[in-house]
This record gives structure tokens, sequence and C-alpha cells, in this order.
């Protein structure tokens, strides 16, 4: 009877004192997730799928990069996508401010691409990606250093 009364009440105090935090947001556990879901979209050469995971306003061109996406997903008889984010680095609305607003992923990737013009290759390398968290915690590219990972035939 005595430990059911305790435990509650020392519960209470973690709780109050602020010994018992929570953890923030694995970002590069979402990071990860993210880029899962564009490899699996692109890999099913779904364009709609895919571009979900861009956002609307881009520090790229936008429209080029579509472009180039649905120029792959025609071209393309096969494709094989693997992406690891390598490391993460958090992007904070001021300062002052623990507010994430963005990330910063370096991420290893390897493509391997078939077409009926030039048969198989592969492409692999590292890239840094930057991604908009939203308000939902969802995650959105906004910006892609060269060698890109996607949109291989660019117009």
């Amino acid at each position: 009877m005595k430990k059911a009364f305790w435990l509650p009440v020392l519960f209470g105090l973690f709780l109050t004192t602020g010994c018992l935090t929570v953890s923030s947001p694995d970002y590069k556990a979402a990071a990860q997730t993210t880029l899962a879901r564009m490899d699996a979209a692109y890999q099913r050469r779904n364009f709609e799928d895919f571009m979900y995971y861009v956002a609307p306003k881009t520090d790229f061109d936008r429209e080029r990069f579509a472009t180039a996406v649905e120029n792959d997903i025609n071209a393309f008889v096969y494709v094989r996508c693997q992406t690891r984010v390598a490391q993460i680095g958090l992007r904070h609305a001021n300062p002052q401010d623990d507010t994430v607003v963005g990330l910063i992923a370096k991420v290893e990737f390897s493509r391997e691409i078939e077409t009926y013009r030039y048969g198989r290759k592969s492409v692999s390398g590292e890239t840094v990606l930057t991604f908009k968290v939203g308000e939902n915690g969802d995650l959105k590219l906004t910006d892609m250093e060269e060698p890109a990972p996607y949109g291989l035939i660019v117009p």
C-alpha cells in the first residue's frame, strides 16, 4: 500500500521540478524517414508522391527540378535508390529561440538507373540537402547541393 502511494507522488515531484524532461524530436530519424519516402516514390516513378516532399518555395529552381524529376521518371526503365543521412544540423528561427525551423543534412546516396538508350549506370556521392520543418513536424526539401541525388536528367 505504501509503494502504491509514493510512486505517483514521486513521479509528480519529478514532473513539477523539471527533473523529468521530454526528449526533443529525433530530427536525424525524421530526415532519414523523409528521404526513404522520397526514394520509394522515385523508385515507383510516382511524381506526385515525390514532389509532396519538396517545399512550394525553394532556394533552387523548383520548376526546373520538377522537369528534371519528370524526365527521370519518363526515361528510366529501372531505378534503385539508397540514401543515408550521415550528419544533421539544425536551423533555428533566431539564436535565442530553441524552435527548429530547418535541417541541413549531409547525405550519402547511391542510385542505379537503367534507360533504354544508355543501359545501366550507377551514380553515387555525398551532398547536402536542406529541409524546412513544417508546423506538424513534416520535412520539405528546400535546397540541394550538387551532385544532385534526384533530377538527374536536367533540361
